[in-house]
């Protein structure tokens, strides 16, 4: 009878740190498809708003529907966005030192993709997502106000409060977009 050597304790380490990559990698894949299609969402969102109120006379109080729903949309998007960069602060700073002492390996050598990524264009593809965001949310829902407000000439206590907290919430998005853009800081992630 042959008999299996036991693996040793840094080969079994190196798997299931190898295993943990593979599963958090899987994550930031599911998170960025989540992300990219609540973009696509975004907009459908705010073409069928807009679409169907300017064809339908009387119906002007639909446009305020637009800031709570993008709101969420944003939230969501930001949220997910959020864990990508905590995934990537995590495997560069806390996976890739253990599987490096568990190989014997320098940990640079490991996981290049990830710190070469986060090295090309980052300032200008920042200011093009900040750009992008700032139109879909706040841009998007302030438009809406606007062309709510201007339909109607004379504004309810009720429309007033609306259109109040539907500003102070695009207010809120647009604090949110220019402080997850982080052009300047350098937010590690």
């Amino acid at each position: 009878m042959i008999e299996e050597a036991a693996p040793d304790r840094a080969s079994v380490l190196r798997d299931i740190l190898l295993l943990e990559y593979e599963k958090l990698k899987d994550e930031q894949r599911a998170r960025i498809t989540i992300r990219e299609n609540l973009l696509y969402i975004a907009l459908i969102v705010f073409g069928a708003v807009f679409s169907t109120l300017f064809t339908m006379a009387g119906f002007d109080i639909g446009y305020l529907v637009l800031t709570p729903v993008l709101f969420v949309i944003s939230n969501a998007y930001y949220y997910n966005d959020e864990m990508i960069s905590r995934s990537n602060l995590y495997i560069r700073t806390s996976l890739a030192p253990r599987l490096a002492a568990a190989t014997g390996l320098p940990a640079h050598e490991l996981f290049g993709w990830e710190g070469f990524v986060r090295r090309t264009r980052r300032v200008r593809r920042r200011f093009y997502l900040f750009v992008a965001n700032l139109t879909l949310y706040p841009a998007a829902s302030g438009a809406a106000l606007i062309f709510f407000v201007s339909r109607r000439p004379q504004l309810s206590r009720a429309e007033e409060l609306s259109v109040l907290i539907c500003g102070l919430v695009t207010l809120l998005m647009l604090i949110q977009v220019v402080y997850y853009a982080d052009l300047f800081t350098g937010r590690e992630d």
